[in-house]
């Protein structure tokens, strides 16, 4: 991996960060369901932690 750069998958990974955070967001305000913002808060979690997995786990 070059200095500056990410590595493989990471574009995607940080797409449904950004997705599951206007998911979470829109679901937090504009619904009444308390599930829909929970799932979709579960979502930018597990992108997050594979997005750090990916970024810091491949050396």
């Amino acid at each position: 991996m070059a200095s500056g750069s990410l590595p493989d998958g990471s574009e995607i990974l940080l797409f449904s960060m950004a997705f599951f955070g206007v998911a979470t967001w829109w679901a937090n305000n504009f619904t009444e369901r308390r599930h829909w913002t929970i799932i979709c808060a579960l979502g930018g979690i597990i992108s997050a932690s594979c997005l750090l997995f990916v970024v810091f786990g491949s050396t």
